[in-house]
């Protein structure tokens, strides 16, 4: 018997072999994050997901507790020092210093943060400093929107020294005034009429006497910018109490950084001179952080220095100090600042000489740290004008977080069970649905089925689940967000996969279609046919 007839018993045959598979995704990676259709947070960085964080506020005043804050998704990877040239302008880290232009990072969204010691990381731009992560961030170098100060006094009176370069929202610094021209006011940290503070007035030009020192910059404190000293002095700005932050960001009319000081005006009598520039105010630090939160460094948000004399012989008015300016940090874990400095502080005004006026220091900025769980280490400056801090909770309510197609990698698997695995068992629960197709969901899509029926995705190659947490059982207006969530760090789907193969052996035995099983079962019977068919022992001789 030829084998190619043998051959024939297997057209069209079919084989199904079952093996017991597991596919189990979990949240250290992004791949299959569906960020389009999730309210929740998928943390890759804490390898968990979980409801966003929120502020409690026990008092109610001025902020919703109901309005989550955001921790971002982790897209710019990890900040660490392998990364710093990737967000410094132009790439460049000379000088162990980094240059964050928020102009160009408006918000930044790292997984993991890293300041080493020894290392600067320096905002510039007109936006604020935001800086989102999802896990841990520790600093031990220094952080700053602190204002430039402004420039010395000059006794070239053609010339005019600057005011302080502002930084991360921030307001300048007024110039001083030179030639017979007056000197400038600061820049407002905010757009007025919807902010109130104003930057300092710029001390008057004197023919027959000594220049007036620039008002110091004012700011959303109690205490407003102090008024130069001297003859025409400039006026302090005004400032405006609002501690809660409503007024931080573009929304609420400009960034809310500090205003800057005024110039210092300038004199014609013995020891002409220009006046020197007010110093910026400070600008906007905001720094979210789903993890713990570590700073033995500097976190600086601080007013510029007004100008003051540089030879000693100018009659000119010292520049006004910038205001201090925001730093607002959000930890949903532990805050420690042991060893640490976190200030906004108004900057110093600049000292006259011979008669010229002193600026005005500008006034202090505001500061809020919140934190999940506990507090360690140095106090911030200025204290949050906050009869109570709150805690960062997390937001209650419904959330949703989705995944992307899953490719089982079996042309049948028929579905034995979906599952979470849990690692908190806090307040609320989550529903775990799926939903399968065969053609990667282009038109094929079983819809959203409770995990409790996997027979309902038989057949189905591709999946994808979506996890609802609920933490409330109806919205209700005072309900007090939680400390301890329900969390979710994995899902796994189990299925029997049959793999179905066709062993098309048409006369010429030209096909042959299938997986490894299918394979070694295929070589397995053709070594037992061989030895059947063309490894007979020979008929014996007959002798005659």
């Amino acid at each position: 018997m030829r084998l190619s007839c043998v051959f024939g018993f297997l057209i069209f045959l079919n084989i199904n072999i079952a093996n017991a598979r597991t596919v189990s995704v979990d949240f250290n990676s992004q791949t299959y994050f569906d960020s389009t259709n999730t309210t929740a947070v998928w943390n890759s960085a804490l390898g968990k997901a979980h409801p966003p964080i929120a502020i409690d506020q026990s008092t109610g005043a001025g902020i919703n507790e109901n309005n989550a804050l955001s921790l971002g998704l982790g897209t710019n990877g990890s900040f660490e020092p392998a990364t710093y040239a990737a967000f410094s302008e132009g790439g460049s880290t000379a000088g162990n210093v980094i240059t964050i232009n928020t102009d160009t990072y408006s918000v930044l969204q790292f997984t993991n943060f890293t300041l080493a010691s020894g290392w600067t990381l320096r905002g510039k731009g007109s936006n604020p400093l935001v800086i989102k992560v999802l896990g841990n961030f520790t600093n031990a170098g220094t952080i700053t929107c602190s204002g430039d100060n402004g420039e010395s006094m000059n006794t070239n009176v053609a010339v005019q020294p600057q005011g302080g370069t502002a930084r991360c929202g921030g307001g300048a610094g007024g110039n001083g005034g030179y030639s017979g021209l007056a000197a400038t006011q600061g820049s407002s940290g905010c757009t007025v009429p919807v902010c109130n503070i104003t930057g300092g007035n710029g001390g008057s030009t004197q023919l027959t006497d000594s220049g007036g020192g620039g008002g110091g910059g004012g700011y959303y404190s109690a205490v407003a910018g102090s008024n130069g000293t001297g003859t025409g002095p400039g006026a302090g700005g005004t400032s405006e109490l609002d501690a809660l932050m409503t007024k931080i960001g573009a929304a609420s009319g400009g960034p809310g950084g500090g205003s800057g000081g005024g110039g210092g005006g300038y004199s014609t009598t013995t020891g002409p001179a220009s006046g020197a520039g007010g110093g910026a105010g400070g600008g906007v630090i905001i720094l979210t952080v789903g993890g713990n939160f570590t700073n033995s460094g500097s976190v600086l948000a601080n007013g510029g220095n007004g100008g003051t004399f540089s030879a000693g012989t100018e009659r000119a008015g010292g520049g006004g100090g910038g205001a201090g300016g925001s730093v607002w940090i959000q930890v949903a874990g532990n805050l420690d600042n042991t060893g640490g400095t976190i200030t906004a502080l108004g900057g110093s005004g600049g000292a006259g000489v011979g008669g010229g006026g002193n600026g005005g220091n500008g006034a202090s900025g505001r500061t809020w740290l919140t934190f999940g769980n506990t507090f360690a280490g140095n106090s911030e400056n200025p204290v949050a004008n906050l009869g109570d801090l709150g805690f960062v909770r997390y937001s209650e309510s419904s959330y949703v977080i989705q995944s992307k197609s899953i490719d089982a990698r079996n042309s049948s698997p028929t579905f034995t069970s979906f599952s979470m695995t849990n690692t908190s068992f806090g307040t609320g629960s989550a529903t775990l649905e799926v939903a399968g197709s065969n053609d990667n969901f282009a038109s094929d899509n079983t819809g959203w089925v409770l995990a409790s029926s996997p027979s309902s995705l038989n057949g189905k190659r591709y999946f994808k689940f979506r996890i609802t947490f609920q933490y409330i059982s109806s919205p209700a207006v005072n309900t007090t967000p939680i400390a301890t969530p329900f969390e979710v760090t994995a899902v796994s789907a189990n299925y029997d996969g049959f793999t179905q193969s066709e062993f098309n052996l048409a006369p010429a035995c030209g096909r042959l279609g299938g997986g490894p099983f299918e394979v070694l079962f295929l070589i397995t019977l053709l070594f037992f046919m061989r030895r059947l068919f063309l490894e007979r022992p020979a008929k014996p001789q007959i002798n005659s």
